[in-house]
């Protein structure tokens, strides 16, 4: 079994131990997302009862507990061993014996910087996925799980129960998105909770989304975006173009300071947050690198402390 079927495992016990009169479907439905193997996914269910007690729901979980603590260390022992099997000391020349010519792996092409990028507000919510299969189910994520009703984040779980036709709309894949508003971290003055996708290049919104007054920036490819569902909301565009040496003087005199500007206009309260109008503390911006497909992120304040400490 591998390393992560046991956190898999681990959740479901957990919350198993915190909701210990799920009904049986309820049961079965967490145990079947998570793939369990038909030994564990028998005990989780419990065949002893079809709604056991707390105290036998407890007796069962502490023997699930028992092999899953077991089969934690054994995963763990074996990932280890596959690592040190892989990863060879830095300067090592030396290849294994083999009967033929060992795989060949070539130095990866190295992006250029200066390309098109995509800078997008980051909304200071809570991070969310929903996953739509091919046979069009859906389910909630945070960042670490899979959320359900009964043990949710924000009521993100319960808000895709509700919207799960509309949310079907998104196409199988995983949908990754910033879950944010009425009381989770800034909130940003509202009364509801928002689901705000990430993928700017593939979604575009219903009406165009005036950014600071203006229209919303444009970029190749944007004729090809498709509309999100109606449920949901898409990070706001602040601007699509060239990446320019922010300290570069061009022809005359003109100094192309895209991102110095946008985190100023961020950080005016005549302008301040694009997602929500007249919220006048946003977050940052995060900056999508068109050509190494990498994200970045900017944050108007502690920038330069790691996020556990700022």
């Amino acid at each position: 079994m591998t390393h992560e079927f046991f956190e898999h495992a681990h959740f479901v016990r957990d919350g198993a131990r915190n909701h210990a009169r799920l009904d049986r479907e309820t049961r079965e439905a967490i145990a079947a997302q998570l793939e369990l193997p038909p030994d564990i996914l028998g005990r989780v269910i419990s065949a002893e009862s079809p709604i056991p007690t707390e105290n036998e729901y407890h007796r069962i979980m502490d023997r699930v507990d028992k092999e899953l603590t077991e089969g934690w260390s054994k995963a763990k022992q074996e990932k280890a061993t596959d690592n040190a099997r892989t990863i060879e000391p830095a300067g090592t020349t030396d290849t294994p014996e083999c009967s033929g010519p060992p795989t060949f792996e070539g130095f990866p092409k190295i992006p250029r910087l200066f390309r098109d990028i995509i800078i997008t507000e980051k909304i200071d919510g809570t991070n969310a996925q929903v996953l739509v299969t091919k046979g069009r189910q859906v389910f909630a994520g945070s960042r670490r799980r899979w959320l359900t009703p009964g043990n949710d984040n924000f009521g993100f779980a319960a808000w895709v129960q509700e919207n799960t036709d509309e949310l079907q709309q998104l196409g199988p894949g995983r949908h990754y998105g910033e879950w944010w508003g009425r009381g989770i971290n800034r909130g940003y003055g509202l009364d509801e909770r928002r689901f705000s996708l990430f993928n700017v290049t593939r979604w575009r919104n219903w009406l165009p989304f005036a950014s600071w007054g203006g229209d919303e920036p444009q970029f190749a490819g944007d004729e090809k975006r498709t509309p999100i569902p109606m449920c949901c909301h898409l990070v706001p565009i602040l601007y699509a173009g060239p990446w320019y040496d922010e300290s570069a003087i061009l022809q005359y005199g003109e100094e192309p300071r895209v991102i110095k500007n946008i985190l100023y206009r961020l950080s005016e309260p005549v302008w301040g947050s694009v997602a929500a109008p007249g919220y006048a503390k946003p977050e940052g911006i995060v900056i999508y690198h068109s050509q190494s497909n990498l994200l970045f992120k900017v944050t108007l304040k502690n920038d330069e402390k790691p996020k556990g400490v700022a």
